[in-house]
């Protein structure tokens, strides 16, 4: 399985957790990525 962390509290784990050396973690640093995610879903109904 892979995990994909994104927003603010992403950049937090991968400067201050051993979770950023797993191979099967992608961070996704915009900020805004939540936010961006949740407008696409509500355009879709």
């Amino acid at each position: 399985m892979h995990l994909y962390v994104t927003g603010g509290g992403g950049c937090l784990l991968r400067n201050y957790s051993d979770i950023a050396s797993k191979e099967n973690v992608t961070f996704i640093e915009d900020i805004c990525a939540n936010a961006k995610g949740y407008e696409y879903l509500a355009m879709q109904k």
